[in-house]
Parts: structure tokens; C-alpha cells; sequence
């Protein structure tokens, strides 16, 4: 295995500098040690009296033999006093150690305490910041060290930079707003801590590529990407979140949880994202936010019925996704090509999404799709369904409102306000579930009823149908559980 060399200062200078570890040095705690020699003073004033009285009287001489018995007594006592003044004082000067508290877009707050304390934080604007260096120190622990413009030198260990900010979100600013400033970081030093480093890089990877774009336009057939690791094979499709390519790879290292012979090449897709050239600017940061939400939520994904996401890196200011690759063709074409399904066909399929939406439901907080759709559902070879495309899923909290996403004749009307949640999929669900048995796209804003278009279609399925797209959600299923329960039972 290759080892890595530790990192050491290339920029900073420690020499006739001042560091700046924690908010009070040793002064903060004067008074205790005062109060230490103090008593040892007085001791030894005591001691040194005794002996002078010893000497002059017979009287004293006992009170001194007294005294000389009590000694070991005395020293013990002072060293158990000692011991905890040292672990009071160590303990203290851990708790004043420097923390970034705050990052914002005036700069970063330093400080020891995220509320209160006697310290005021310390702000340096991000136009002081000269340097930024991540270092592994001689006795294994890493530090970040940072220098200003006027001449001040912080360091701050890895566990304290990091304890209320997050590592990614910081590094972000940081090249945002001191774009000048010289760092010195490498992706192992933000994945430090992390459970995966392939997610949490991508960003960083951006920001560290040059300022030029070399390609323009679609990747030509035969592109390798990512020191050769990938060779794109064709273009299989594009549209407004990204392009999308066949390509090959034979690097066992980057299929994470495969097995296949050492020479065999293996077919994987590469999800294209194009990224801005100019870094910092709201269409950087939209796409960011949703290249790093779909990697971020693939990521904690393990389901049969979900394609994996094998790996991710950024090239050219291009970001790439790289997932299974399913054999076969999306639902929405089978069924242009063969007409409606037969309800049979039609209750497995369901329940195969059913069980796919049980398990995004079942996180916390629940993983809603969102884009749940004939186009975003492949059907394999050998009949199996699998989920695709979770550009514009989220994982659901009640209070917090989104950005309107989906096609619109799948799309329930809380989506449209902006407030999804698990029975949006549902919906979404139901819709599907119609299209499949009639072929047709349901009509939107409108509960879906496909007797109506087909009245051969059983009274259960479309009772299954309307109710799961019901408007009010307090009519709707509200569980993909529930649905699953009226598929079971229906007889077809």
C-alpha cells in the first residue's frame, strides 16, 4: 500500500511569529499558581520558625517535634493539592483552546465557546487571510494552520477547526472568498473523519482544477476520463440536469462492492454534470447543491431495485457520477412499444415500487424520490425494475419548503406548492400505475381513474389507483406499506 508522506508547512513560517493556540495562555491562570506558591512560601516560613523556637525553649522543642511528625502528612496533602491545580489547569487550557465557531461571508470566527464566555471571538475577515496549511504533526495528530495579512499565526487541531463547522462547507468558503489565499490541503486532509471520502472530494476537486475548460460540448466516443479509469463507449441521452454515457472501466478498485475477472470490462454509466468556470457564482452553487444531494443520498443507498453509485470525481469542470448499468430499456418505452400492461404485469411492477419507496420512506428522515415516472423506472432483460434518477430527490423534514421539480402530470399538488413528502411519491406512484395500464399520461392536477379510459380495468385496481392519487393527502395511502396490502389482495 502507498503511504503518504506527512504534510509540513510550505507556506507559513513560525519563525518571529507569535502562535495563537487558545483564547488565554498560562496568565489566564495566574491566579491559581499564585496561590500555589503562596502556600509553599508559607510553609517554608512556617518550617524555618518552628526550628528558630525549637532552639530556645523546652517548650518549643516539642511543639516542633510535633510539627517535624506532621510533615509527611503536610507534603502529601500538598502534592494531592498540586496534582489537581496541574489537571484543573490542563483541563481549563483545554476548554480555551481555539475553535472555528462561525464561518460566514464577512470571515471566520475564532473562538472557545459557540455561545458566551469571557473571550470575545476572534473575526479574521477573509481578505486577512494569507495562508491556510493542513499538517500532520510529530505526534500523529493533524493541525490546521492559519496566517493573516497583519501578521497573526493561529493554530488549531484538526478536532477543534471541525467541531462545529463542517469541514466541506468551509473549504468552500474558503476558496469562494480568499481566492488569493495560498492553502495547502489535499483530499485526505477534508476526508479525515469521514465514512467516504469519494463524496465529500467533488468539491474540492472543482476548485483545485484549473481556470480553463478544454472540451467543449458532448465527449466523443473513445474519451477516457479520470486518469483512464473510464472510456466512454456513446452518448445515451441528455436533457437539463446533465448528459449521460455508456462507458467501460477495469479498475476494480472504483466498483465498490463488484466482483469480475481481472481483465473483464465492465459497463457503468457516467452521469454528467457540467460545472461553471467561474466558481462562487449562484449557478455554481444550484449545481453544486444538487450534484452534491444526489451523491450524498446514493451514497447511504443499498437496494436491489436502486442502481449503485460506484464512484464520483470532477474533470474539466465536468462532475461525474459513475453507476451500474442496466440492460435494458425505461418503462415509458415498453409500454410506447407494446401497448397498456396487463393488470398481472401491472400489480408485480407496482409492488416492486412499492417495496423500492418502503425503503427511501424508511429512512430518517425519509428519502422522497420525487421524479417517480415511467421515464425514471428500467425494466432489464430478465423483467426487473430499477429506480434511476435522483437529481431532485431530498431527504424530507416537515418544516422545510423546496424547489417545485417533477413532470407535471405526476406531480401532486403539495409538490407544486413546494412541500413534498413521502405520499408525494405515492402519488406519484398511482400516476405510474395508470400510465401503465392505459398507456397514456394521466391528466394533471387531476385525480387519475383508468376504468374510465379502459373499462375492462377491475374495480380494485382502479379503486387502488384513485385513492393513491387522491389531492387531499388525508384520503391518499398513506404508507407505500398500504398500497402493498390492497396489491397483495387483488385478484387478477
Amino acid at each position: 500500500m502507498k503511504t503518504t508522506e506527512p504534510r509540513k508547512l510550505e507556506f507559513i513560517t513560525t519563525q518571529g511569529r507569535r502562535i495563537t493556540t487558545r483564547m488565554s495562555d498560562v496568565n489566564a491562570h495566574r491566579e491559581q499558581w499564585q496561590m500555589v506558591v503562596f502556600l509553599i512560601l508559607t510553609f517554608g516560613a512556617l518550617f524555618a520558625g518552628m526550628q528558630i523556637i525549637g532552639d530556645k525553649t523546652p517548650l518549643g522543642k516539642e511543639v516542633v517535634n510535633a510539627f517535624n511528625y506532621g510533615i509527611p502528612l503536610m507534603i502529601y496533602s500538598g502534592l494531592v493539592v498540586l496534582l489537581g491545580l496541574i489537571m484543573s489547569w490542563r483541563r481549563m487550557s483545554e476548554q480555551t483552546e481555539i475553535k472555528i465557531i462561525k464561518i460566514d461571508g464577512t470571515g471566520i470566527s475564532l473562538g472557545h465557546k459557540k455561545i458566551g464566555g469571557a473571550n470575545p471571538p476572534i473575526v479574521v475577515p477573509w481578505w486577512d487571510v494569507e495562508a491556510l496549511e493542513i499538517v500532520d504533526e510529530p505526534n500523529g495528530k493533524t493541525s490546521v494552520y492559519m496566517a493573516t495579512r497583519t501578521l497573526n499565526t493561529y493554530r488549531i487541531k484538526w478536532e477543534n477547526a471541525f467541531a462545529w463547522v463542517e469541514p466541506e462547507s468551509f473549504f468552500i468558503e474558503l476558496k469562494t472568498n480568499a481566492p488569493n489565499a495560498m492553502v495547502n490541503f489535499a483530499p485526505r486532509d477534508i476526508a479525515i473523519g469521514a465514512d467516504d471520502s469519494r463524496y465529500t472530494n467533488l468539491w474540492l476537486q472543482y476548485f483545485s482544477s484549473p481556470d480553463t475548460r478544454q472540451r467543449r460540448g458532448a465527449l466523443p466516443n473513445g474519451t477516457e476520463l479520470n486518469e483512464g479509469k473510464y472510456r466512454v463507449l456513446k452518448r445515451l441521452g441528455g436533457g437539463g440536469q446533465g448528459t449521460v454515457y455508456l462507458a467501460t472501466t477495469r479498475n476494480r478498485e472504483y466498483i465498490y462492492g463488484s466482483h469480475f475477472d481481472e481483465d473483464a470490462e465492465v459497463f457503468v454509466v457516467l452521469k454528467e454534470y457540467v460545472l461553471p468556470i467561474h466558481r462562487g457564482s449562484a449557478l455554481a452553487d444550484k449545481q453544486y447543491e444538487t450534484l452534491n444531494n444526489e451523491s450524498q443520498i446514493l451514497s447511504h443507498i443499498n437496494h436491489p431495485s436502486i442502481v449503485n453509485l460506484l464512484d464520483c470525481f470532477v474533470e474539466d469542470h465536468r462532475a461525474y457520477l459513475v453507476l451500474d448499468w442496466v440492460n435494458g430499456e425505461s418503462l415509458k418505452a415498453l409500454v410506447e412499444k407494446n401497448g397498456p400492461l396487463n393488470e398481472a404485469l401491472v400489480r408485480e411492477v407496482s409492488l416492486t415500487i412499492c417495496n423500492i419507496l418502503a425503503y427511501l420512506h424508511s429512512f430518517r428522515p425519509p428519502i422522497v424520490h420525487r421524479d417517480l415516472t415511467p421515464d425514471n423506472l428500467l425494466v432489464d432483460g430478465d423483467g426487473r425494475i430499477f429506480l434511476i434518477d435522483f437529481t431532485v430527490a431530498l431527504q424530507f423534514q416537515s418544516s422545510r419548503t423546496s424547489t417545485v421539480v417533477g413532470k407535471q402530470a405526476y406531480t401532486p399538488p403539495e409538490q407544486f406548492r413546494g412541500n413534498p413528502s413521502p405520499l408525494s411519491d405515492i402519488y406519484a406512484l398511482g400516476c405510474t400505475m395508470y400510465y401503465m395500464l392505459t398507456a397514456r399520461d394521466p391528466e394533471p392536477m387531476q385525480q387519475s381513474n383508468p376504468r374510465s379510459v379502459m373499462p375492462e380495468i377491475s374495480p380494485e385496481m382502479n379503486a387502488i389507483v384513485a385513492r393513491a392519487t387522491e389531492f387531499d393527502t388525508e384520503h391518499r395511502y398513506y404508507s407505500a406499506d398500504e398500497v402493498r396490502e390492497d396489491l397483495e389482495r387483488l385478484q387478477v
